[in-house]
């Protein structure tokens, strides 16, 4: 195999971590935020009249979503071509932010 790795410096470990960071926090909300919210979205029209909706909160996912930048921010630094565990996490994240505020706005029906 002939193949050139860059060296890894300290910006470019740390846009590795953020990334996995995120990539991590992407999968656990966007499976769990899922599964919550087709549970709670066929119970929503219940809960129409009253002053408590359902709904899932949204700062996990932003928080995911700001590590996800701050690691895409970071990657060129540290002379990372390429940060595939970033851009992961900021679409898992986005997916299950997404989600969250359907559910907050009642976008359903």
């Amino acid at each position: 195999m002939n193949y050139t790795r860059t060296p890894l410096n300290l910006m470019g470990c740390a846009a590795r971590v953020l990334g996995q960071v995120s990539l991590w926090m992407g999968t656990l909300f966007a499976i769990s935020w899922s599964v919550l919210f087709a549970m709670m979205a066929r119970h929503l029209w219940a809960f129409r009249g009253s002053s408590a909706g359902l709904w899932l909160p949204f700062e996990p996912p932003l928080i995911g979503l700001a590590l996800a930048v701050l690691g895409l921010t970071v990657a060129p630094l540290g002379r990372q071509p390429i940060a595939v565990s970033a851009v992961a996490g900021f679409v898992l994240n986005g997916l299950a932010l997404t989600l969250a505020l359907a559910l907050l706005c009642g976008c359903l029906g």
